[in-house]
């Protein structure tokens, strides 16, 4: 699966019976290539759609402000024609670990990658990069280091080549099936501390949302 938000471009795969995950994990070390995701804490699709393109938008915000002179750090109020504005910085050095980031409800990046990074035999995985690695937008900054071309798919034959079960999921729609029959309610709810009365009455991704969207603010 693949879509666009500016430019940036996002390539997902779901796979499953997967037995080379801590292999991945491990890569992304030194790689950043792509963002491994335990798809049993993702309810859908539209929850990282939305996320990244908040990311992006407060990446291209920082941007603008940098390129206007105005110098900023994380979170920092500054003064813009006697108006105050929150600048709201990433809090991680590239996108792939900001979206983990970014799930979680408490602003720790360890409890993150503990809750959220990809366990058992099953992983979604999340590339991003910079369709134009050339231009000068200083946006490139904070995307990952796949500037070879390579896509995610190929990235992902390399550890994959004796491993015939493995299955990769390309399309929208069967991801999003896969997301919505196996997402971990009761482990997201217990996470979120959201109520009885809200696990019983509520729409989990747009609460998931709700609360992660206003948690910086």
């Amino acid at each position: 699966m693949k879509f666009q938000i500016n430019q940036t471009e996002i390539e997902m795969i779901l796979l499953t019976n997967c037995s080379f995950i801590p292999e991945l994990i491990e890569a992304q070390k030194t790689t950043c290539f792509m963002a491994c995701i335990n798809p049993k804490m993702i309810p859908s699709l539209f929850v990282i759609q939305t996320l990244l393109h908040n990311i992006l938008l407060r990446n291209n915000n920082l941007q603008s402000n940098l390129q206007s002179n105005r110098m900023v750090d994380n979170n920092t109020t500054i003064i813009n024609n006697n108006k105050e504005e929150t600048i709201l910085n990433w809090k991680t050095e590239n996108i792939h670990t900001e979206l983990i980031y970014c799930l979680h409800p408490k602003r720790n990046i360890g409890q993150a990658f503990k809750d959220f990074s990809a366990k058992e035999n099953q992983v979604l995985c999340i590339s991003c990069s910079n369709i134009n690695v050339n231009n000068n937008n200083l946006n490139n900054i904070n995307l990952n280091n796949n500037n070879s071309g390579t896509n995610l798919r190929e990235y992902l034959n390399k550890f994959n080549s004796d491993n015939d079960s493995v299955k990769m999921m390309e399309e929208k729609e069967e991801i999003e099936r896969y997301l919505k029959e196996n997402v971990d309610v009761e482990l997201l709810c217990k996470l979120f501390k959201f109520s009885t009365f809200e696990k019983n009455t509520f729409n989990l991704e747009d609460n998931m949302l709700t609360y992660l969207t206003v948690r910086d603010y």
